[in-house]
């Protein structure tokens, strides 16, 4: 089995971000456009959601953790990320 020890980082590119482990190995890229208008026109992201999403990959290795010890992480990844209810249940 394959290990990807934490932590693991965001650096900034020229079109948007990559995820590092600790050794080195990237991970992920998330790519977005500068120009809000670019990102719609080409149906792709914006940098500041490229950059957000990145943030919350680098920070599932923490979850995971959590998660091993038995305790609910779900609040802990961020505030992209929200707990709702089904419909019909208050």
């Amino acid at each position: 089995m394959r290990r990807f020890p934490a932590p693991w980082t965001v650096e900034a590119l020229d079109g948007g971000f990559k995820i590092v482990d600790a050794n080195g190995q990237t991970l992920a890229y998330v790519y977005g456009q500068a120009d809000s208008r670019d990102a719609r026109i080409a149906k792709s992201l914006t940098r500041d959601e490229a950059r957000r999403i990145a943030s919350n990959i680098a920070k599932l290795p923490s979850c995971q953790a959590y998660s091993a010890k038995g305790i609910d992480a779900s609040a802990s990844v961020g505030d992209s990320f929200r707990l709702e209810k089904p419909r019909g249940q208050r």
